[in-house]
């Protein structure tokens, strides 16, 4: 920088951290297969993070109709049926894991 005819230099450090406060989490994944599914049939649940985890099955008005559970290498058969073990009708439904926010909910349709 020149000022009043003086020089002035000025020597400036900067470092990058990759501990980033503002980091994305990670994300993980969840998918139904077959999707759509029949209501005679299973269907399967697959998470990429490899634990144990719950699921909450979910119908489009938002009730909750059965809850499953995840093996430890987070995957799960389900018959379609609810809680009180009366046939799933044909329709849109959402698995949302419990308490794990960076995993997605899936949507998956019943068929008959």
């Amino acid at each position: 920088m020149v000022s009043d005819g003086m020089v002035y230099q000025f020597e400036i450090d900067f470092s990058v951290s990759n501990a980033d406060a503002t980091a994305v989490p990670p994300l993980h994944t969840l998918s139904a297969y077959p999707n759509p599914a029949s209501l005679k049939g299973v269907i399967t649940f697959k998470a990429s993070l490899k634990q144990a985890l719950e699921l909450d099955i979910y119908n489009v008005k938002g009730q909750r109709v059965d809850t499953i559970s995840l093996d430890s290498e987070g995957t799960a058969e389900w018959d379609l049926r609810n809680h009180k073990g009366a046939a799933l009708s044909a329709g849109v439904y959402f698995a949302k894991p419990r308490n794990h926010k960076n995993i997605k909910p899936v949507k998956f349709i019943a068929i008959h």
